[in-house]
């Protein structure tokens, strides 16, 4: 995943959370254009990054990335440091995160009903991922312009 010049390519733990659950709900989250904010935590144990998307206008979403060397998900410590802030285009941003995850959960051998061998699940979220990665395909289907 890359936002602005922070590239995130490493493995994000699923102990506390689940990263792929946050973003997909981020990007549906963007698509819907609702108030208040989302996060994303990728944490490495016990380093990590906090994605954050903010609407800004009906059109653009803020976006914020955080370091924080002793992350606790889905908190952040008062010693976390802002990476990276802009600002992206609603569309761009919700796209870009349902092209990367539908790839990842490709890769991962997860559709629905499937659970992949490479990866340790506690509890089997196929069925989960495959409808929200739906339900935001339905959401950017609907907003493309004709």
């Amino acid at each position: 995943m890359t936002i602005g010049g922070f590239d995130a390519l490493f493995r994000a733990s699923n102990v506390l959370n689940d990263p792929i659950e946050e973003l997909l709900d981020m990007a549906i989250f963007t698509m819907a254009g609702r108030s208040g904010m989302r996060r994303a935590c990728l944490w490495m144990e016990p380093e990590g990054y906090a994605v954050e998307a903010r609407p800004i206008n009906a059109a653009k979403v803020g976006v914020r990335v955080y370091y924080d060397e002793s992350m606790f998900p889905p908190g952040l410590s008062p010693d976390s440091t802002e990476i990276y802030r802009g600002s992206h285009p609603r569309l761009a941003l919700a796209t870009a995160l349902y092209k990367g995850l539908a790839d990842l959960l490709e890769w991962r051998g997860v559709t629905a009903g499937v659970e992949s061998d490479r990866i340790w699940i506690p509890y089997d979220p196929s069925t989960a991922y495959a409808e929200k990665l739906d339900q935001l395909e339905r959401l950017l289907v609907s907003l493309r312009p004709e």
